[in-house]
């Protein structure tokens, strides 16, 4: 893979990746930098990575860059919370619910239905079986259906 081929396919995923990470790490910052590592570390074994795979090796990279992340987060304690100031969606009791989802239920979920990946691609991506996929977007929905069957009635 060329290095425009590699830019080229970068660019095109690079928002895609960015949603992904910060439905992980709820930072921007920090969302930019693991898309970022995970770029530069999938540049450096290129020669390894199948040219068709490209999207779910690189989401798997994202995820592997935010758990880094959130796991150096852990051992830092912040002076002040600063406020996150970003994109609020327009529907936030569902962007709460979904949030709210364990994040085993809340990733393939996301890949599915905001990102429009398919189940092997998200199994591949995930390090999960198909039917693993499966049951877990059964349950996220179900959860979800809950969660927001909750709050209208309130």
């Amino acid at each position: 893979m060329t290095k425009q081929q590699y830019a080229s396919e970068a660019e095109a995923l690079a928002p895609s990746l960015r949603r992904i990470a910060m439905s992980i790490v709820h930072h921007e910052y920090d969302a930019q930098d693991a898309v970022q590592q995970a770029l530069l570390s999938v540049w450096e074994r290129r020669d390894r990575v199948d040219e068709t795979r490209l999207r779910p090796y690189l989401t798997r990279a994202v995820i592997n860059a935010c758990r880094d992340i959130q796991r150096a987060r852990m051992r830092v304690v912040p002076m002040e919370e600063m406020p996150e100031s970003g994109y609020t969606p327009e529907d936030s009791l569902l962007a709460d619910a979904v949030d709210s989802l364990p994040e085993n239920l809340r990733l393939p979920l996301l890949l599915c239905y905001m990102e429009g990946y398919k189940q092997t691609e998200i199994a591949r991506a995930l390090g999960l079986t198909l039917p693993q996929v499966t049951s877990r977007l059964f349950r996220a929905r179900r959860l979800l259906r809950e969660r927001l069957g909750e709050e209208e009635r309130k």
